[in-house]
Parts: C-alpha cells; structure tokens; sequence
C-alpha cells in the first residue's frame, strides 16, 4: 500500500510539474507575433452619398469568417448593427482592445436619377483611431454604384496574426 501511494504522488507531482507546459503547447497558434504593436481604440465610418440614392449599411466589430460549400470566405456577424443611409453619414465606435475588427457592408436599396443616370458615386471611408499608424486597416475611395451594388470592406488587427483587410464592390441582385 505505501508503494502505491508512492506511485501515486509521484504520477501526480509529475502531471502537475508538466501541465504548464502541456497548455502552452495547446495555444501555440496564439504566439505574440507582435507584442509591442499598436492597435486601434477605436474606428470613424463616414459616407459621402448623392441625395438620390438610399443605402442599407451594417457594420459589425465583432464577427467571425468561415467557408461556404464552394471555399469561399463569408462573413458571420456575431453581433450587428443596420443603418439606413439617405444623406451624408459618420459614426464612431469602440472596438475590442485584444483583436479589433471592423465589417462594413453598404448596399444600395434604390437609387431615382432626374437625369436619366443608371449610376453614380458614393464615398466610402473607414479610420481607425488610436495611437499608431494603422494606414494599412484604413480605407477611403470613391465608389461606383448603381442600384443593387454591394460595397463590402473588413479590416482586423491582432498581436497574433498580424493585420487584414479585404474589400469587395459587385452587383448583389
């Protein structure tokens, strides 16, 4: 009996001494590439839109990716917010401190021309605010569009895989 309880307390010091270790190597994907990196606190959306256009945007700081049935990349929003945009637009908001991420999809749901044009323009600006150079995340273009069009635009940064941006205009009838 005084082996076995030897044995015992020996498995358990050494499981116990390990399992710090055996946790580390559990989170390996999640090393600090950059740990002194500067990420953003915050993120200003602006739209500059024609007076006869309207746009349904919905944006989302915290989202996940996954494929579809044909490998693409599709956005699942965790939680999201919809604005209807008939007029020039600028919203600021808090991201998350560990990973921020932005999703910003603007359609246009309708669009009446007095001249007669099948298509205009519409600027699209996301900024990230905060303390370093986040240029790379940012974005700011004049965007063609017509009735139907879908601006789509996310941006991450993260300590552990770097930064992300991805953008996407087409006709989504």
């Amino acid at each position: 009996m005084k082996k076995l309880n030897i044995v015992f307390s020996f498995t358990a010091f050494a499981f116990l001494l390990i399992s710090p270790f055996l946790t580390g190597c559990a989170e390996g994907e999640h090393e600090l590439m950059s740990p002194d990196r500067d990420l953003p606190e915050s993120v200003t959306i602006t739209v500059e839109a024609p007076a006869e256009a309207a746009f349904k945007m919905v944006i989302s700081t915290d989202y996940r990716t996954e494929k579809d049935n044909f490998g693409n990349e599709v956005i699942l929003p965790n939680d999201e917010k919809e604005y209807a945009v008939t007029e020039d637009f600028n919203k600021t908001l808090l991201l998350d401190s560990e990973e921020p991420r932005i999703s910003v999809e603007l359609k246009c749901t309708a669009f009446e021309s007095d001249t007669g044009k099948k298509s205009d323009s519409v600027r699209l600006v996301v900024k990230f605010n905060g303390e370093g150079n986040f240029d790379f995340g940012n974005h700011d273009q004049v965007h063609l569009f017509s009735r139907n069009t879908l601006i789509s635009l996310q941006s991450s940064f993260s300590r552990y895989g770097g930064s992300s941006k991805r953008f996407n205009s087409f006709l989504d009838e």
